[in-house]
């Protein structure tokens, strides 16, 4: 390791920082995009099925008096 000039060394360590940066975006863009897919799926079929249960609660109990 000594043997290999300065630049050559600090041009290596640079490129192995980049490398890393590129696959810490990667990974955080897709766990991302895995969190909005989550959210659509709470936003959409949960929430029409606490919505109907609150209905149905507010039918039967208006049938009930």
């Amino acid at each position: 390791m000594n043997n290999i000039r300065i630049g050559t060394r600090l041009g290596a360590a640079f490129a192995f920082i980049l490398l890393l940066l590129v696959i810490v975006a990667f990974t955080g863009f897709t766990r991302i995009q895995s969190l909005g897919e989550t959210a659509d799926t709470l936003a959409g079929s949960r929430y029409q099925k606490a919505s109907t249960a609150t209905n149905l609660r507010y039918y039967s109990t208006d049938l009930s008096r």
